[in-house]
């Protein structure tokens, strides 16, 4: 019932989307937000043994490209991938409409961007990007796989999250996702999320932008409880560098 549930704090799209008089979900529902850390065999079957049709999952970047994140066997419902300076400028858009074929050697942006959505696209995963990346893709695959890529302003419009997650890049565009897909409240769970760098030179290191995500993360995820029905974010690594820095609650429970 919305009985002493807040609607103050909700976004206005959100509210004329859902209404004043919304309903929370009990018991909240899970959701999960996949990054591109550390994924233990028992975490990988622990999630699996979770899953079912109506789970919502959104991973991030390169998770459904690298090979270490295709051996789990994990596939997200949704995917959130970062464009690149390259993508931005138009250079892979303009090179698709040629009729480039685009290789990792040559043109390594367009191909990982290119590659990444042509395998979420066969795994039946929606692809989440902004509106430079979204149209790079149309250009370069087939009309068939079009209702499967979505430019994020138009997303928000159909599917407004209660909160922007803004100034949280690439794992608050994942959180804002979740939130999106999760109306009648949730408990968001990070899988990966350790707030680490992944590339071999750097593995273990605190990611570059660590204290600004946290930063940002920390006031909009407090905040999420007691809004509407209510999110939860929980870290499932309670080491996590983003549970270190308060950025949310870390929980060696997410599989109980």
């Amino acid at each position: 019932a919305t009985a002493g549930l807040a609607s103050a704090g909700l976004r206005e799209d959100w509210l004329e989307r859902y209404g004043a008089d919304f309903t929370a979900a009990q018991p909240k529902p899970e959701a999960w937000v996949l990054c591109t850390g550390e994924y233990t065999d028992n975490a990988v079957a622990a999630y699996k043994r979770r899953q079912t049709n109506a789970t919502v999952a959104v991973s991030l970047n390169k998770f459904l490209y690298e090979a270490r994140f295709q051996r789990t066997g994990i596939v997200p419902t949704h995917h959130w991938f970062v464009d690149t300076a390259t993508v931005v400028r138009g250079s892979c858009l303009q090179r698709a409409r040629e009729g480039f074929v685009f290789s990792l050697q040559r043109t390594p942006d367009c191909f990982i961007a290119l590659e990444t959505a042509r395998l979420g696209v066969q795994r039946g995963v929606h692809m989440v990007g902004k509106k430079a990346l979204v149209e790079f893709w149309r250009a370069a695959l087939a009309p068939s796989s079009w209702p499967r890529l979505h430019e994020v302003k138009n997303w928000s419009k159909q599917l407004p999250p209660p909160l922007k997650m803004a100034g949280a890049l690439t794992l608050g565009h994942g959180i804002e996702l979740a939130l999106s897909l999760t109306p009648r409240g949730a408990v968001i769970k990070l899988l990966g999320c350790d707030g680490a760098r992944t590339f071999a030179k750097t593995l273990g290191k605190e990611h570059t932008d660590l204290d600004k995500v946290s930063k940002h993360l920390k006031p909009l995820l407090r905040e999420l409880p007691r809004l509407g029905p209510g999110w939860e974010v929980v870290n499932c690594n309670p080491k996590s560098n983003y549970v270190r820095k308060g950025a949310m609650a870390g929980s060696d429970r997410c599989f109980d």
